[in-house]
């Protein structure tokens, strides 16, 4: 968790805050896409996590691949998902 996410919890506590994040689909040669184990919830993702204050989409995305799989982008497409929920639901829909 970085820096500002640690300070805003430190003053709002327990209530839900509202974050951005950036994730990177890496393909290799054959197809196949790197996933990362998560320490903390023991499941498999993508490279990615919270953006930082003054980042872009980009700077978040090259800095999270960097720091989590020591790997650097260099070519990239940017993909944008919007995902909704309310606080009581937990489903979530991407269209093409």
């Amino acid at each position: 968790m970085n820096d500002y996410i640690k300070t805003i919890k430190k003053l709002v506590g327990t209530e839900t805050i509202v974050t951005v994040g950036c994730g990177a689909i890496i393909e290799d040669e054959n197809g196949r896409i790197l996933l990362q184990r998560r320490k903390d919830q023991n499941n498999w993702c993508l490279p990615g996590g919270v953006m930082e204050i003054g980042e872009t989409f980009l700077d978040t995305v090259i800095r999270e691949v960097k720091e989590e799989t020591n790997q650097n982008c260099s070519e990239f497409i940017l993909v944008p998902v919007v995902l909704r929920s309310t606080l009581t639901e937990t489903k979530y829909s991407v269209s093409k």
